[in-house]
């Protein structure tokens, strides 16, 4: 069973790692002990943007997948994809489908043509994180 658990920068700009609770005034993260419970006691404030849930899989070096990563695929550098949550999966998006979706359309998207499911290329092993869109946003332009 695929373990449920977030990554989010806090105020110092330091990724915090465990479950997200979205308040009112606020967003926090929950630290996680190594079972997978949730640490009693202590939270992190958070920066709601930056709110990225693990996909439940790992790149070809057992680092962990979460949205808002920029991905290469095959090993080619032509082949970077960035990891989004899209109609209740796990895919990988390239720079024009990502900047469409995060302005509410993407004419390339219908019925007939979607985003490939991160799946797919993550069971090949050929997917390696090179860094995300909050950290190397510089990535997303070269």
């Amino acid at each position: 069973m695929r373990q449920i658990k977030f990554r989010a920068k806090d105020y110092n700009n330091k990724w915090q790692y465990g479950f997200v609770v979205k308040g009112v005034e606020n967003t926090v993260i929950l630290p996680l002990n190594p079972d997978g419970s949730v640490a009693i006691g202590i939270n992190y404030n958070v920066k709601p943007e930056t709110v990225c849930q693990y996909t439940g899989l790992d790149d070809i070096y057992q680092k962990e997948v979460y949205e808002g990563d920029i991905v290469i695929l095959d090993g080619t550098p032509e082949n970077r994809r960035i990891v989004v949550y899209y109609e209740e999966s796990f895919n990988i998006a390239t720079f024009e489908e990502y900047d469409y979706l995060c302005k509410g359309s993407h004419p390339y998207l219908n019925d007939y043509a979607h985003m490939t499911c991160l799946n797919e290329w993550s069971n090949t092993g050929c997917v390696r994180v090179i860094g995300n869109i909050y950290d190397d946003p510089d990535l997303i332009k070269q």
